[in-house]
């Protein structure tokens, strides 16, 4: 379940608030790993379909049964191709799904920087999370399909 809609609080300023959950059911060990929660990295899906991102980490991290992420993006654009932003997430996970907020949980976050060019956007980005305990550089050039 995932619910993203994006705000616009000036013509500069836009912020996306989001809350994700998966939780697997009666889970046990006949579920093959490939369908446990997987969290971590800056796009969600992008190495199995039911990756979580998590800003501030790169690589994906094995989760229990149920996964919980309230995140929000801020942007704001100085030009039409120019801004700057910042992610902040909140990750929470546990066995069961009652028992979600008892469970262990991390920060993280990210700070950027984007130009819109003619190959597309190109972004510099600074995060760190809670989970990976170091700084993160990423840059990313051209869009994600």
């Amino acid at each position: 379940m995932r619910f993203l809609k994006p705000i616009r609080l000036s013509d500069e300023l836009y912020i996306t608030p989001e809350l994700s959950v998966r939780t697997i059911f009666n889970a046990n060990d006949s579920v093959p790993m490939m369908y446990d929660n997987f969290a971590g990295g800056q796009y969600n899906g992008h190495y199995v379909p039911q990756q979580i991102a998590l800003q501030g980490t790169r690589s994906m991290e094995l989760f229990k049964n149920t996964v919980g992420v309230a995140q929000t993006n801020v942007r704001y654009h100085f030009t039409s191709t120019r801004g700057i932003y910042a992610n902040l997430n909140f990750t929470m996970h546990h066995d069961e799904w009652l028992k979600l907020h008892e469970g262990q949980s991390f920060f993280g976050g990210s700070i950027g920087y984007f130009y819109n060019s003619i190959i597309g956007p190109i972004a510099f980005e600074l995060g760190y999370s809670s989970l990976s305990r170091f700084l993160d550089p990423f840059i990313s050039t051209g869009y994600y399909f």
